[in-house]
């Protein structure tokens, strides 16, 4: 149902907390009608809109304000104090740990392929493939020193 209404999962258990319809409950999952929950999804589009129009007080609009700036305060001091950091950081982050991963895994065939030939069970070679496997993931999880950019 998310993809129908082209919204995430996460969306969709939201809008389900503030009275999407729900056909049956099935264990954990939830079942949706698609005949029942459009209707409902249109008309609670339609009140969402209709309140992003009312009319904001001066007082009101000086309060949003306020709380953006704040907002904005409280996500700059998050990274200044490095508790967030942005999203092309830990895009490099995840990319470096990716690499490192990449090349660990990419040289396990050359130096493991050798011993790995005569031998009988699936169960020897891996016996000898895994410490090489958790050697590259180790890998990936080393820290690298941060730019000082």
């Amino acid at each position: 149902m998310a993809g129908q209404l082209r919204v995430t999962p996460r969306q969709l258990r939201t809008l389900t907390a503030r009275g999407c319809p729900v056909a049956r409950r099935d264990g954990r999952a939830v079942l949706y009608s698609p005949l029942r929950v459009w209707p409902w999804y249109v008309a609670w589009k339609e009140r969402e809109l209709a309140r992003r129009r009312e009319p904001m007080t001066l007082s009101e609009a000086e309060d949003r304000k306020l709380a953006a700036r704040a907002r904005l305060a409280e996500l700059d001091l998050y990274q200044r104090t490095g508790e967030m950091i942005t999203l092309d950081a830990a895009e490099d982050r995840l990319r470096g740990m990716m690499d490192r991963l990449r090349s660990a895994l990419i040289h396990i065939p050359g130096t493991l392929g050798p011993s790995l030939v005569g031998l009988r069970t699936p169960a020897e070679a891996e016996a000898r493939l895994r410490p090489a496997i958790e050697r590259a993931v180790r890998a990936m999880e080393e820290p690298v020193a941060e730019d000082a950019a």
